[in-house]
């Protein structure tokens, strides 16, 4: 079940990684566009929204590159049968925290029906 979402984590990492490329492609034009016009406040819009795509694209390469480690250590340890190193563990973690953060929610499950089964709420509530 890990490895599919792994896979399925990078490729639409990598999808919306090409998607923000041509966004800043855009923006680009659209900064030089109201420099031009001497619209320097949206201009420094622009930019600011472009900066931050262009840091998100980092977010993505370096997730990307840990879901490449994790794909590729996974199965071996699988076969030889030995527990997860703690550096895989933390990766592993910082692939769910940030899959959420980045619109990247590959790696969630549903709810197993025995947690659908106990109820949160007190029974004298």
């Amino acid at each position: 079940v890990l490895l599919p979402a792994l896979l399925e984590a990078k490729a639409r990492m990598s999808i919306k990684r090409g998607k923000l490329v041509s966004e800043i492609r855009n923006k680009e034009r659209e900064i030089i566009s109201n420099l031009n016009s001497g619209n320097e406040n949206i201009a420094l819009l622009c930019t600011e929204t472009l900066i931050n795509d262009e840091r998100m694209i980092l977010c993505y390469d370096i997730l990307s590159m840990m879901c490449k480690q994790m794909l590729e250590r996974i199965p071996l340890l699988i076969k030889k049968g030995k527990e997860i190193p703690c550096d895989m563990s933390s990766t592993f973690r910082t692939i769910v925290y940030s899959a959420e953060k980045s619109n990247i929610c590959l790696l969630y499950t549903s709810p197993s029906p025995r947690d659908l089964s106990t109820s949160r709420m007190p029974s004298s509530a």
